[in-house]
């Protein structure tokens, strides 16, 4: 829904709730809990200031804000016990985040949110001192229970400054918004693309491991990483380096497999839309950001598409188009593939770091996008 909708509705909404139909005070209670109950509803809550500000209090001391834009109560930050949610999605509806005098409109489409439209930019008035944070308790609650398999991320729900126009071929995945799977809208139809995992040097001998700042585990994996988002705000750890009787250089990767299994295999998928990737990481180490093509690692000696991330202690972002992926100047062998064709048919996409064994090294991916996908600045 644009902005321009937004407003058309919430001025006929507004209008009736002021002439005491009850219309307005019904979808309000469906969206957001019964804030309001019949003519008794406070006027200066009803009544939309260009900028003021409001909040719902449900019945778990949970608190939805409110910012008036564009003659519309548009939802903004949803706290509870002072942590700030995530803002929930549901098929086909609509929401809108402000920068400033900006409104950027979203659209919940396969679980996701996704950006609708170009942002709406307007001057904003100075909102009467009797419309400001107004507080009204609601006897239901806002909040609605999530899976820890969550299929969706809000992560594209945040206001960006760049001036380049981003993608929406996924949502970028930021780690600060608590969710250990990257919603990449190819999974293969066994919901389980997207994961965040580790693979190590193992089957070749190596002891290489990595050891996470917090335990592991839930109550459906041994392996889930959802303590390390939460306490991370990203997959964050310490990669310890063994080469063991490796005969080459000891490595751990972090990865997702990009569609997931279809059988008893991974399947490939055409990621060209995406545009390449880009990623927000610390490293105490240099790292490559490597594309996993499953069976087809072995017919090119796994020397893989990659690109090398510079050592970044402190947090770095990176761009990287599909084309600047090559496979590494160490191969020689007659099976060629470049990173735009391996976009054609990408399986996994993987973070690694290989040194020298005894090593260790500090890490935390904050985010991972699309090119162009909005990316932080740093993980801060």
């Amino acid at each position: 829904m644009g902005a321009s909708d937004m407003k058309k509705i919430f001025a006929l909404l507004l209008i009736a709730a002021m002439w005491g139909c009850t219309d307005y005070v019904g979808q309000w209670d469906d969206q957001y809990g019964t804030a309001f109950t019949g003519n008794s509803a406070p006027t200066n809550v009803l009544v939309c200031e260009e900028m003021a500000t409001t909040a719902v209090t449900d019945e778990n001391n949970c608190v939805m804000s409110f910012l008036c834009m564009n003659n519309a109560w548009v939802p903004q930050d949803y706290v509870c016990n002072n942590v700030q949610q995530q803002r929930i999605c549901d098929e086909g509806v609509g929401t809108s985040v402000v920068n400033g005098s900006c409104i950027t409109n979203f659209l919940c489409l396969n679980n996701a949110w996704v950006v609708y439209g170009e942002p709406i930019c307007t001057t904003p008035t100075v909102p009467s001192s009797s419309s400001k944070n107004t507080t009204v308790k609601s006897s239901n609650s806002v909040a609605k229970s999530s899976s820890s398999k969550a299929k969706s991320s809000s992560s594209v729900v945040r206001a960006s400054s760049s001036s380049v126009k981003r993608s929406n071929a996924f949502p970028t995945w930021l780690g600060r918004d608590g969710l250990t799977r990257v919603d990449t809208r190819l999974d293969a139809g066994m919901d389980d693309s997207g994961y965040w995992y580790t693979y190590t040097d193992d089957a070749d001998g190596g002891k290489s491991e990595v050891i996470w700042p917090v335990p592991i585990g839930n109550e459906y994996s041994d392996l889930a990483l959802d303590n390390v988002v939460l306490h991370c705000g990203g997959i964050c750890g310490t990669a310890l380096l063994d080469r063991g009787t490796l005969v080459y250089e000891p490595f751990v990767g972090i990865a997702f497999d990009v569609a997931g299994h279809k059988g008893n295999s991974l399947a490939a998928a055409d990621a060209s839309a995406w545009g390449g990737v880009c990623i927000t990481y610390k490293s105490d180490y240099s790292a490559t950001l490597q594309l996993g093509l499953g069976d087809y690692d072995t017919q090119i000696e796994y020397a893989v598409p990659s690109v090398s991330l510079a050592k970044a202690s402190a947090g770095t972002m990176r761009n990287i188009a599909w084309s600047a992926f090559k496979q590494p100047a160490w191969y020689k062998g007659s099976a060629t593939i470049d990173g735009t064709a391996a976009a054609k048919r990408l399986v996994t996409l993987k973070f690694q770091i290989q040194g020298s064994s005894g090593s260790s090294y500090g890490f935390n991916i904050c985010a991972i996008g699309p090119y162009n996908g909005a990316c932080p600045s740093t993980c801060n």
